[in-house]
């Protein structure tokens, strides 16, 4: 298998990876991932639901100021909750979606252990942070961003590497230069040696493979893009 991150390691701005998948259609409703990890016997799903949120969650837990041994705790208790929630879920979205539920328990599970652990050192300067949290009951704008921004960045590098395999490295890079670092159709074509409308079948096809991919797992994705519109 290729290398999934060999452009993502330069690591694109969040801006750019939200305005690709903004920028794309929603898919159609379809049987979510949310509903498909009711069953316990479809562990395939869990997996690509744990693949999606577990470096979200983690990545929010060290961003607040908790160490990678207690975020990647806190990361596995805030699993099992959702494991034992998901069976009675109700999936309202005039009540809010599932990720704003998901970073309430996040919150709520990394104040409990940092009152748990208080023995153990906050690295420095970020216990100030922790207590800022501990001293608000609802997430507050910028963690709100923090968490949709993060979200995107965590679901486009899923999809990237689920399917980048699919590809001819010269479609893949193809698709990339134009669509991720913006270069000119034209230019990219003269690097690759290929027709200017092989670089454009190539975005195409892939950001409609991206947004396939996307689709299935996340069931509230066209519902924040209408939002957003």
């Amino acid at each position: 298998m290729r290398d999934v991150f060999t452009h993502s390691t330069r690591r694109i701005g969040v801006a750019k990876v939200a305005a690709i998948l903004l920028n794309m259609a929603g898919p159609e409703t379809r049987q979510t991932l949310l509903i498909r990890i009711r069953d316990n016997e479809d562990s395939h799903s869990w997996q690509r639901f744990v693949k999606v949120y577990a470096p979200l969650i983690r990545h929010f837990c060290q961003w607040r100021g908790a160490t990678l041994a207690d975020a990647q705790d806190i990361t596995q208790e805030v699993l099992g909750t959702v494991s034992r929630a998901i069976k009675t879920f109700d999936y309202d979205p005039t009540k809010g979606s599932f990720r704003s539920w998901l970073l309430k328990v996040t919150r709520n599970k990394l104040i409990n252990h940092v009152e748990r652990e208080k023995r153990q050192p906050v690295a420095a300067g970020n216990q100030s942070s922790i207590e800022h949290l501990a001293n608000q009951s609802q997430p507050d704008s910028s963690e709100m961003d923090f968490w949709e921004r993060d979200y995107r960045q965590r679901l486009f590098d899923w999809a990237v590497g689920e399917i980048q395999d699919e590809f001819r490295e010269e479609t893949w890079n193809a698709f990339w230069a134009t669509a991720v670092d913006s270069q000119r159709g034209t230019k990219v074509a003269e690097q690759l040696g290929v027709n200017v409308s092989s670089v454009y079948a190539a975005k195409s096809r892939i950001l409609r493979r991206i947004r396939e991919k996307i689709g299935s797992v996340a069931g509230d994705w066209d519902l924040y893009l209408k939002n957003r519109e």
